[in-house]
């Protein structure tokens, strides 16, 4: 999405930022908003499609709210692919001394090597229901997205950081904006 995207104006003379305010972040603040509209300029993502999502905390001891866009693993793959150097994903799932965990290995057309990450499914199951019910699709989601995250170098957070973020500032998650996983 460019500039001349985010303030095109439409039929009532609303700009796409404006839209995206009132429909799919009317709770952040303004700051947070222009944060998640340069990110969405500098990698080319979409907020509309939910390439960025943003989550409120709140802090326990002083009850304080915080606001923090993470990036999607679509809007990661939508960075790979409008780079036009992926060549290629493959990923696999298997137990390592009992330990489960998935591999994901990233091609790009400019680099000789691969990227290759590997995630331990304890690290990152918060046995929520999408852990219970695929928790094997789920540990290779993350692995994905660490994996993009590298071999793409976008250095936004990802909500697979999201637990390490709460529990480091003393948080807690009270609101997704508008996200459903993918």
């Amino acid at each position: 999405m460019t500039t001349m995207a985010l303030t095109k104006q439409g039929d009532q003379g609303e700009s796409v930022a404006q839209f995206v305010r009132r429909t799919m972040f009317s709770n952040v603040p303004d700051d947070t908003l222009k944060l998640v509209l340069t990110m969405c300029e500098r990698y080319g993502l979409d907020p509309l499609l939910k390439h960025v999502v943003v989550i409120e905390f709140e802090n326990k001891r002083t009850g304080r709210k915080t606001y923090t866009p993470y990036i999607t693993r679509d809007g990661l793959l939508h960075v790979a692919h409008r780079s036009q150097q992926l060549d290629g994903m493959t990923a696999s799932y298997g137990k390592d001394e009992m330990v489960e965990f998935a591999e994901v290995t990233i091609h790009r057309k400019d680099m000789q090597h691969p990227f290759v990450y590997r995630v331990y499914r304890h690290e990152y199951d918060t046995g929520e229901r999408a852990w219970r019910t695929h928790g094997i699709s789920m540990t290779i989601k993350v692995g994905e997205v660490f994996c993009l995250r590298r071999a793409f170098d976008v250095a936004m957070p990802v909500l697979e950081e999201m637990d390490r973020v709460i529990d480091a500032g003393g948080g807690r998650v009270v609101e997704v904006d508008e996200f459903t996983e993918g």
